[in-house]
């Protein structure tokens, strides 16, 4: 037998308001316990909180609230913490005061600890003789319940439990079983008016080591608004279990999850609730990424089929040189007025005489005709002198009327539309039109440029040499080298006179040095 009950079963009402009742404790031993249930009748409150010098409580499942009565029921659990006679106090939630309020209570002692809720079950009807029928997750929990009586309660006698027929000294009867059995269970009354109450089951806590019951988190609240019910923690498991591994952490990044919590339900050693929580690991774990599932594949080798015969028509091999990138701005080309030669005459050939549909922006495809052959373009190479800024406008070609003899050649159809391409080709990335020219070189020849002539306005001195410097500095028009004068520098031949330190200008051929005029002359 797992729990043992201490004392009797009894209980306190009055009519109106109940703010405190009367608790005797037996023991203060390890694992002694009380279970408490309050009850409004025909009110619209519920208590919240029970305290007391002899025991530390709390609630124990979720509060019910009945359209029969009406009645607002919640279950305490006391763990008893000194063996006296103290005095409970009642906290009530919010709402109106019932014409009647009561109270039941039991004190047990058990070997396992103070126990848990594993099933909770409320009792709302018009008239019954039998309470909430209750499935135990394993054998030797406690089965405990008060119930309002529509008139006045009479004991059963299901096997295994103890009634109280009149606990609140009102008519309203409680029951307990101590060791209830694997299967269903509930108690059957005497009489049949049995209307509002909850009956609970307890069992053991988890065994040392196991994980406590997981409170919700931030995402879980932020989410779900509702209230939450967790499952309770399995019964302890009846052998040691098998070292688990670590997963090791990926080498890829995987993809971000999207935020959830993991319950996993598992029995082990017997029957265990169904939902448990999985205890933490025993080794330290590391920090996973948060991350969707990566699926990584082995390289296969495959071999493809040999395509069908292409369609008529070539497509034009893309150029092999690099384009220089194009400003954004329409395309000008202006070119300079030149007389060449034809080097390979051709015929031109004749607009076409009726207007031509506009073609689908696409990369150009040749077609060749029987009996025709046609001449391979070329590109034409970068220009190896700065071009000038083109004006923003659509493409212009300006010629310089030539006067040309052409070769005679195979007559071409006039006028004749390309055909659409039948392939589909890839769309291109947005760019602007490109116009390939072949340029042949010409041959010209340059008038020469006329002698530079740099005047000299003689003095009345007769034009020394001393004046045509002067009037040179005064005017700022410097010949390349004054006629008579070579550079300072190095001395050529022993004609020349080296300049001395510091002196800049021209000197003579005299071996003489020369120094300017003076500002009077």
């Amino acid at each position: 037998m797992t729990y043992t009950a201490v004392g009797s079963l009894t209980g306190a009402s009055v009519a109106g308001a109940m703010t405190s009742f009367s608790l005797t404790t037996g023991s203060a031993a390890s694992g002694e316990f009380v279970l408490c249930e309050v009850l409004d009748f025909g009110g619209a409150r519920t208590a919240t909180a029970l305290s007391s010098s002899n025991a530390t409580w709390a609630a124990l499942g979720s509060p019910a609230a009945t359209t029969n009565g009406p009645a607002h029921c919640q279950v305490f659990i006391g763990t008893v913490t000194a063996a006296s006679t103290a005095t409970v106090t009642i906290t009530w939630g919010a709402g109106a005061t019932g014409s009647f309020e009561g109270c039941a209570f039991q004190e047990f002692s058990s070997t396992t600890g103070i126990p848990v809720l594993d099933k909770q079950g409320t009792l709302d009807s018009t008239g019954t003789s039998n309470w909430v029928s209750l499935t135990p997750a394993a054998a030797g929990e406690a089965y405990f319940g008060y119930a309002e009586n529509a008139s006045s309660a009479i004991s059963g006698s299901t096997s295994g439990y103890t009634y109280n027929a009149s606990v609140d000294g009102n008519g309203n009867g409680a029951a307990y079983n101590p060791n209830c059995g694997a299967s269903a269970t509930f108690p059957v009354w005497g009489d049949g008016n049995e209307q509002a109450g909850i009956m609970v089951l307890v069992m053991p806590p988890p065994a040392a080591g196991g994980s406590p019951q997981a409170r919700p988190g931030r995402t879980w609240l932020r989410r779900f608004h509702h209230r939450q019910v967790l499952l309770p923690p399995g019964p302890p498991a009846a052998a040691a279990g098998v070292t688990g591994t670590i997963q090791p952490t990926p080498t890829l990044t995987p993809p971000r999850r999207k935020p959830a919590r993991a319950i996993v339900a598992s029995q082990k050693g017997g029957i265990a609730p169904a939902g448990i929580i999985q205890p933490p690991p025993t080794v330290p774990v590391p920090r996973r990424r948060p991350a969707r599932a990566v699926v990584q594949f082995t390289p296969v080798t495959t071999t493809n089929q040999v395509p069908a015969a292409a369609p008529a028509g070539t497509v034009q091999p893309p150029p092999t040189l690099t384009p220089p990138r194009l400003r954004p701005f329409r395309a000008v080309v202006e070119f300079t007025p030149v007389t060449t030669t034809n080097l390979v005459p051709g015929q031109q050939q004749p607009p076409p005489t009726f207007p031509q549909q506009r073609r689908r922006l696409v990369r150009a495809v040749i077609r060749g005709q029987a009996g025709t052959i046609g001449i391979p373009g070329t590109i034409q190479p970068a220009p190896t002198f700065p071009q000038q800024r083109r004006k923003p406008a659509r493409a212009v070609i300006e010629f310089t009327p030539v006067t040309t003899v052409n070769q005679a050649g195979a007559a071409g159809p006039a006028g004749t539309v390309q055909p659409r391409p039948t392939l589909t080709w890839p769309r291109k990335r947005p760019a602007r039109a490109s116009t390939a020219l072949l340029l042949h070189p010409v041959r010209t020849v340059n008038q020469p440029a006329p002698p530079l002539v740099v005047p000299v306005n003689p003095l009345p001195n007769g034009g020394s040499t001393e004046g045509a410097l002067w009037e040179m500095a005064r005017t700022g028009k410097w010949p390349e080298r004054p006629p008579g004068f070579g550079p300072v520098g190095p001395v050529p031949s022993s004609s020349a006179v080296p300049p001395k330190p510091g002196e800049r200008g021209w000197v003579g051929k005299r071996k003489r040095r020369f120094s300017w005029p003076k500002q009077d002359e």
